[in-house]
């Protein structure tokens, strides 16, 4: 009785293997792969994204935009700041990539193959990029976990990928985590459309600026009495060693020195809104931080948070002393 009890055991877990192979493993994920990416020609996506760093955490409402036109990909990325009530807009057209930041008029423009040349955890074509690399998958009733090692490489602190979809690969949510396997990005889709039709102009600068404005809910509040920020949410052994500030260019300026582990300067200035679309040039890569998104060069990060413009600038600092810095920007210090 006992052989006959493991012999159909054992049958029933070869055939448990079976439909695993079947539904959700090899040559099936490997077709229905093909068959998504043949298609992904249009499509929007929307999500809740939580960012944390440890000290502060951050609930962006997500838009997504995609379009195949003829040998261009074209994007339109809305960020929806919850704490803030404000938006930012990450924008790919026929003419460049640019950030938009409606509350100000303000708009940064990239040489940048953003948003293809790195993973990002709210474009549907980096999430199933996946399945190119090393990966591990779990079978759930509604889909399938796939779990990897991140490949951000600005982004040195992800340590582990976690993306679940659906056996048709529609993504569910994404998870980020560090070296102590906690949870920094959290991203959950609400919607996945595909096959979506957009206006003729649907990307282009001056209309995204302009419907942006006039949905507007809030403006920003900083003014130079706000400044400086200061270094009040990073884990980093350094001190002030030097803040005061000083006219550049005919500009108001902040600037605060440190010391210590590292050394590095920040250049603060108040970003005045303006009745026209005013357009600034500027070179690197964008970012995703705690409180939005940084442009990140060879030798220093740019980024926007709440109307003040920061400028890190360090000599030998690497990619994450650059993040942590810019993300322990993120509270006006008292004078």
């Amino acid at each position: 009785m006992f052989k006959k009890i493991m012999v159909v055991v054992v049958v029933l877990a070869l055939l448990g293997v079976g439909v695993w192979k079947v539904f959700f493993s090899g040559k099936s994920i490997s077709d229905t792969l093909k068959n998504v990416n043949q298609n992904l020609n249009s499509y929007q996506l929307e999500a809740s994204m939580e960012l944390n760093n440890g000290e502060e955490q951050r609930t962006f409402n997500v838009n997504v935009s995609y379009l195949k036109k003829e040998d261009q990909d074209l994007f339109r990325v809305s960020l929806y700041d919850t704490t803030l009530n404000q938006e930012q807009i990450m924008l790919r057209n026929e003419e460049g990539v640019y950030v938009l930041t409606p509350t100000l008029n303000q708009v940064y423009q990239f040489k940048s193959g953003w948003p293809l040349n790195s993973p990002k955890p709210y474009i549907y074509q980096s999430l199933l990029e996946v399945f190119d690399g090393d990966y591990t998958t779990k079978k759930v009733d509604d889909g399938i976990i796939v779990t990897s090692e991140p490949t951000y490489k600005n982004a040195p602190q992800y340590t582990k990928q976690e993306i679940k979809f659906t056996k048709d690969l529609v993504p569910l949510w994404v998870h980020l985590y560090n070296d102590k396997n906690e949870v920094l990005v959290n991203v959950t889709f609400t919607k996945v459309e595909t096959g979506v039709e957009f206006s003729e102009d649907y990307f282009n600068l001056s209309k995204n600026m302009d419907e942006s404005r006039q949905n507007l809910s809030s403006s920003t509040s900083s003014t130079f009495d706000d400044l400086p920020l200061l270094l009040t949410g990073a884990d980093m052994n350094v001190s002030v060693k030097d803040q005061t500030n000083a006219s550049i260019d005919g500009e108001n300026v902040y600037l605060v020195s440190y010391e210590g582990d590292v050394a590095f300067t920040v250049v603060q200035k108040i970003i005045e809104g303006s009745d026209e679309m005013s357009i600034t040039e500027v070179e690197g890569d964008l970012v995703l931080l705690v409180n939005g998104f940084a442009c990140l060069d060879t030798d220093k990060v740019i980024y926007l948070y709440n109307g003040v413009e920061c400028t890190i600038y360090g000599d030998n600092l690497t990619v994450t002393n650059y993040i942590d810095i810019a993300n322990g920007l993120e509270v006006v210090g008292v004078k």
